[in-house]
């Protein structure tokens, strides 16, 4: 084997610890990403961050659910008799198998 082979075979770059980012750092890198003109590659790039990840960052920044502003705001919910059937017929039954549903769509 050649020397200089050799010396290719040595030198294979090592992998980097995963990094932990913090919400906040996120959150940052989010925002820069939704200034006018500002392209996700390279912000992500700037950061050392695969494009990806910010690209999934920015969904959960969109859906309220990155960070500490969490929004788990609950829907007035007025109950009664009335409950409505797959079909979408209305019929009497009881309230608390509304609710159940209700709260099962709302979960989901």
């Amino acid at each position: 084997m050649d020397t200089s082979e050799q010396t290719i075979l040595d030198e294979t770059p090592k992998r980097e610890a995963r990094r932990r980012r913090s919400v906040e750092e996120k959150r940052r890198i989010v925002e820069e990403t939704l200034e006018a003109g500002a392209s996700v590659a390279r912000v992500a790039r700037r950061h050392a961050v695969n494009a990806n990840q910010v690209f999934y960052w920015r969904k959960k920044y969109r859906e309220g659910r990155l960070g500490k502003n969490r929004s788990n705001k609950l829907l007035p919910v007025t109950l009664s008799d009335l409950s409505w059937s797959k079909s979408g017929r209305v019929s009497c039954g009881s309230s608390s198998s509304f609710f159940f549903e209700l709260f099962r769509w709302a979960v989901a």
